[in-house]
């Protein structure tokens, strides 16, 4: 009887081990420079993190995918070269230069 006691109270700790370690990010599938990780949504950074060690295995960098299509304790980033984030960080720049610009003039316009 003890024994069998000492071999349930085991299997439980163990049980509360796995299941309190598997909170965390965990890559879900990598296809066509895809990954997908299962994370809680106040664990995006490690997300990020976890997708940018995979996507650096083949020189790539990680990019965020806004996806309606999954689940929301999911989170889906896209492998690109560098010379992809780069241009993607221009056109983004360029935008932000744009809306500032457009901001002020109304600004100026209204004042006037």
């Amino acid at each position: 009887m003890r024994t069998q006691n000492k071999n349930i109270g085991t299997i439980l700790c163990f049980f509360i081990l796995i299941t309190a370690c598997s909170n965390g990010p965990s890559i879900r599938s990598v296809k066509n420079d895809k990954v997908v990780i299962s994370v809680e949504p106040k664990s995006f950074v490690e997300a990020y993190d976890l997708a940018q060690k995979e996507c650096q295995k083949t020189d790539q960098n990680a990019t965020y995918i806004a996806d309606a299509a999954i689940s929301l304790k999911e989170v889906v980033f896209d492998c690109v070269g560098n010379e992809e984030v780069a241009a993607a960080t221009a056109e983004t720049e360029s935008s932000s230069d744009t809306e500032t610009a457009v901001a002020t003039e109304n600004t100026d316009t209204q004042e006037n």
